[in-house]
């Protein structure tokens, strides 16, 4: 027979299953009681916003509305308990789940990876700017990229912020660069670009 407290471990594990098996919700950052929501793509679980976690070194913000940009090695360190920073493969799996073609899934540049309108399925449906003309997306699986920019590592300037944003992953691509992804108001599909690791990058963590 169960114990008491066996009894309630049982219960909070099968009500966490139970809050991951829908579609969307919300879950507590326990380090800082922050709460994020989340969302379901396919098989796997994404964070539906930008990591806001204060770190000392390695972050910057622009604005309030945006969470905080990190430089790589800082961002392969601060994902919530029971979450990680996806890497280039995990966001490759979920352009394909978008519908991104198999054949464009290794490009680079935002115009060779249209297939899909990924990123446009991506983007948030205001606040995005392209030129005075907006730029939106439908924001159909309820991703609600804004439109952050990334921050420069050697000068501290906020770069293309209301026309895209930028977001790491866990992969090297040498030394000194890492895949990032990148949304762009004049672009519905999604970047695989290399960028500096000492740039300042959003995060969205997937679920372990």
């Amino acid at each position: 027979m169960k114990s008491k407290k066996q009894l309630f471990a049982v219960l909070v594990i099968a009500f966490i299953g139970s809050c991951f098996a829908q579609n969307s919700g919300v879950f507590t950052d326990s380090r800082d009681e922050q709460v994020y929501r989340w969302v379901r793509i396919g098989n796997q679980i994404w964070m539906a916003e930008n990591l806001n976690y204060s770190v000392r070194r390695g972050s910057a913000r622009w604005g309030n509305n945006y969470g905080l940009m990190y430089n790589w090695k800082t961002a392969k360190k601060v994902a919530p308990p029971g979450w990680h920073l996806p890497s280039d493969e995990e966001w490759q799996e979920l352009e394909l789940t978008l519908g991104i073609s198999q054949s464009e899934i290794n490009k680079t540049y935002s115009g060779d990876r249209s297939s899909g309108n990924v990123g446009y399925h991506l983007k948030s449906r205001s606040g995005w700017q392209f030129y005075m003309q907006a730029g939106n997306g439908d924001d159909k699986y309820g991703f609600t990229a804004l439109p952050g920019g990334y921050s420069h590592g050697h000068t501290g300037r906020f770069m293309y912020y209301g026309t895209a944003i930028y977001f790491w992953t866990s992969t090297a691509i040498d030394n000194q660069n890492a895949h990032a992804r990148a949304l762009e108001s004049n672009f519905n599909g999604i970047g695989r670009d290399n960028m500096q690791k000492e740039h300042g990058c959003y995060i969205r963590c997937v679920k372990d």
